[in-house]
């Protein structure tokens, strides 16, 4: 029950992480800014990729679940990854100036100097 509980949970958990994380990286400083295709694909990536190598880890570990609690971890994590994103770009809505708006005045400051 516990390895259940655990197998359901950590991966949404780590998922939502990541996710929050790469939408916060400082992609303005120094390194180039993913096109929207790179962030779809590195988001859905993580959404797909982590309750993968969650049942290869469970599978290698002697963990078998039938069919549909490996489709619950899949709902679980799609969900939990959605809801990061939601929460992110509400977060960024509610901000008076965000980072990016601060970065490109910082540069346009520079190029008039």
């Amino acid at each position: 029950m516990l390895v259940d509980i655990l197998l359901l949970s950590l991966p949404p958990l780590f998922s939502a992480v990541v996710l929050a994380a790469q939408h916060w990286f400082p992609w303005h400083s120094g390194v180039r800014p993913l096109s929207r295709l790179q962030a779809y694909v590195a988001g859905t990536s993580v959404v797909v990729g982590v309750p993968v190598v969650a049942m290869l880890i469970a599978h290698v570990g002697g963990i078998e679940r039938p069919v549909l609690f490996w489709a619950l971890l899949l709902v679980l994590n799609t969900v939990a990854g959605g809801l990061t994103v939601m929460a992110a770009y509400w977060i960024d809505s509610k901000r008076a100036v965000g980072l990016e708006e601060v970065h490109a005045a910082g540069r346009r400051e520079h190029r008039m100097d």
